[in-house]
């Protein structure tokens, strides 16, 4: 299973293919305005020297962004027709900009939606309609995942596109689709022969896996056989992508149909409710709660149990711990493996989520608040190192916690 931009990792489409995810993008001045979409600001820029070509590389690639973007791809990225054109107006500006991943102004303007602003671009020499970025994605494909209806019929009726067609690592159109979560786009490929003739990508996940991961009920359903439940490379089942995806009644549409992959595992022994828990996903997380023969306590191949990865960083929900933790089935005390052999209250401390913490602390089966990991260092210790002054209060109020004890590495933490 995927993470992190439109990299495609071992044949996976990712989750989130946007060209200009601000995660890899650190845009100039002009460039920031220009993905805004606000024009005023980027006329007053503009009158004031702001470099239209400049991509801002050097700080790119220092930063580990997306090198070669400029303000051009950002305008046609916000779907301003104006703007674009406002740009165009000025002297030496280098359409035919590629960032670091082979897209351009064409590609963003497919990904904004803006039909009438693509059509403009393409009758302006800006791109090529056959063009794919160096992941092998093409324009279909982009307007296929974001959910752009019009512009993917507007593409289909050029007859330049072979929906069979993959990017080199087995997904089709219709991939993008099911993961984009668009139900007329999927059945609008679904009426071209062959749209469908490719069953796995390069990571051997299938269409019922990506509608499960892209969350759309309905496309999920068109895609329940027996076949579509094999596991991926990963020994991921379609449960651990609804899991990831979050809407609980596709999993339980899945639970429905193979109730027996409730406690299955992939090849790093991680469960469906592990996934659940470490994407966020509080009503899946609710659902699996209430099958009988959840296993709760699973540890993936690192130790770390549902309730470990939910006392995380992140943005899990703190509803995630509370639920977990009012089972009376729940394992508090047990370290991981791996992570220096971590309790779940080291976690949270670590973490700084004072929230959780409360409520490991106040839980009668918490065992022993001075416990040590593997390097001597205990929960007070990461509630120090958390720099959480109101967590390490609440460790003083306690007077069964020791604060001078010293781990075994150079008096305090590792």
């Amino acid at each position: 299973m995927s993470s992190c931009w439109g990299i495609i990792c071992n044949g996976r489409i990712d989750s989130d293919l946007d060209v200009l995810d601000p995660f890899f993008l650190i845009p100039t001045p002009l460039m920031e305005a220009c993905r805004a979409g606000d024009i005023d600001l980027v006329q007053k820029l503009l009158s004031s020297g702001a470099d239209v070509n400049d991509t801002g590389v050097e700080e790119q690639q220092k930063f580990g962004g997306n090198g070669f973007v400029n303000a051009f791809m950002c305008a046609c990225h916000s779907g301003n027709s104006d703007l674009v054109k406002l740009l165009l107006k000025q002297p030496n500006i280098d359409v035919h900009q590629d960032d670091s991943f082979g897209c351009n102004g064409l590609s963003c303007a497919c990904e904004s939606g803006n039909l009438e602003l693509f059509k403009f671009l393409l009758n302006n020499g800006v791109g090529n309609i056959k063009q794919k970025n160096w992941l092998g994605i093409n324009l279909l494909m982009f307007a296929c995942y974001f959910g752009h209806l019009d512009m993917a019929k507007f593409l289909l009726e050029q007859e330049v596109f072979d929906v069979s067609y993959d990017d080199g690592h087995g997904n089709t159109a219709l991939m993008y689709a099911c993961l984009g979560g668009n139900y007329d786009i999927v059945q609008l490929l679904l009426s071209y022969e062959d749209s469908d003739s490719i069953k796995y990508n390069g990571g051997n996940e299938t269409l019922l896996m990506l509608a499960c991961e892209g969350g759309n009920l309905e496309i999920a359903k068109l895609f329940v056989d027996d076949d579509n439940f094999k596991p991926d490379d990963d020994q991921a089942t379609p449960l651990m992508y609804a899991a990831k995806g979050g809407n609980p009644d596709i999993v339980q549409l899945i639970l429905d149909y193979r109730p027996d992959d409730l406690n299955k595992v992939d090849k790093n022994e991680n469960t469906a409710l592990m996934f659940a828990c470490e994407f966020g996903k509080t009503d899946v997380v609710r659902l699996l709660l209430q099958q009988s023969n959840i296993d709760v306590n699973v540890m993936d191949s690192d130790g770390r149990s549902a309730l470990f990865i939910s006392c995380g960083y992140g943005n899990i929900p703190f509803e995630i711990s509370d639920m977990l933790l009012k089972r009376a089935d729940i394992d508090i005390n047990k370290a991981t493996k791996s992570y220096n052999k971590k309790t779940p209250l080291m976690e949270a401390c670590n973490c700084g989520r004072f929230d959780i913490v409360k409520l490991l602390l106040s839980n009668p089966k918490i065992r022993n608040v001075n416990k040590t990991d593997e390097y001597g260092s205990t929960a007070f210790m990461y509630a120090c190192s958390s720099s959480n002054v109101e967590l390490v209060q609440y460790f003083l109020s306690n007077e069964k916690v020791n604060i001078n004890k010293v781990n075994a590495v150079s008096g305090f933490l590792r």
